[in-house]
């Protein structure tokens, strides 16, 4: 079987429409920022956006069907909540994007799936606290998703400097599969036609480890794809995969991680901690997980 090499123009030329994006509220700050990168988002791929918030015990809904209808959620924070909600629809009137709000009471992690399949969701962002998430209606509830989905997953961590994204790390093992995972993710992020992507795989002592001279040469093959961006590659020793990322962000800076989160090799689910999970309770920046 011949391989035929993916290419950036490619895939731009040949791109899946996204046209409806999921995130989820329990009314905090966190999930608001995670909101107003979707509205970016949705606006950016002309795409709809689904709101999904999970009622507690103490919540309880009411429609009022003589203007529109709007939906209202009483509670002890029933005018924070509708503030929300205006301000919302009014983001997105500015927008011109369409937002539905979705009421579930089921578990959080399997109203995410079940909306996934029955709305044909492109793309989920969520907020998150990181390792700390004891503030938050879901808890760890991020990282379940980004292990059950199958479709990509931006974690937000915090308000966003803006959505100019000109400064990405791609994080990788670099093997064929990641070529495409690379190609989709800028297809997604849309970056700037100024941005620099840095490619980045660890160089660990441990039995997964690829030869520097290979893992050198296929880090030039991917500075190929990313074309006509400009990229940056490195091969970057440390004592851990999750240590080797979070040291080299902290010395670029960026915008924005994207990694891979692929079935591994059960020797790997063994002895190798699962990068792409840590990153989501560990990273600063946004994360952007692709299956």
């Amino acid at each position: 079987m011949i391989e035929v090499p993916i290419s950036f123009e490619y895939l731009v030329n040949n791109q899946i429409e996204m046209k409806k994006i999921l995130t989820l509220t329990d009314f905090s700050a966190i999930a608001n920022h995670a909101i107003d990168a979707a509205l970016v988002f949705a606006k950016k791929h002309n795409a709809e956006l689904e709101i999904y918030h999970v009622l507690k015990s103490s919540d309880h809904i009411m429609y009022e069907l003589d203007s529109g209808p709007e939906l209202f959620i009483r509670n002890r924070k029933n005018k924070i909540i509708n503030t929300k909600l205006d301000g919302w629809k009014q983001k997105a009137n500015e927008l011109g994007v369409k937002v539905n709000l979705i009421i579930g009471a089921v578990e959080i992690v399997q109203g995410v799936l079940d909306i996934v399949n029955s709305q044909n969701i492109d793309l989920i962002i969520m907020g998150s606290t990181g390792m700390d998430e004891s503030d938050s209606v879901w808890g760890s509830t991020t990282q379940q998703v980004v292990k059950k989905v199958d479709v990509p997953v931006l974690v937000i961590k915090s308000k966003m400097r803006d959505y100019k994204f000109d400064n990405l790390v791609f994080a990788s093992n670099l093997d064929l599969k990641d070529r495409e995972t690379l190609t989709r993710s800028l297809e997604l992020v849309k970056p700037s036609s100024d941005a620099v992507i840095h490619l980045m795989s660890v160089n660990t002592s441990s039995f997964f480890s690829q030869p520097r001279v290979l893992m050198t040469s296929v880090l030039k093959e991917f500075e190929k794809l990313v074309a006509p961006y400009k990229s940056e590659s490195a091969f970057y020793r440390d004592y851990s995969v999750d240590a080797g990322i979070r040291h080299y962000m902290e010395r670029v800076d960026p915008d924005m991680l994207i990694m891979s989160n692929r079935e591994r090799h059960p020797l790997k689910k063994l002895f190798v901690p699962n990068a792409a999970l840590t990153a989501v309770g560990e990273i600063d920046c946004p994360v952007l997980i692709l299956k």
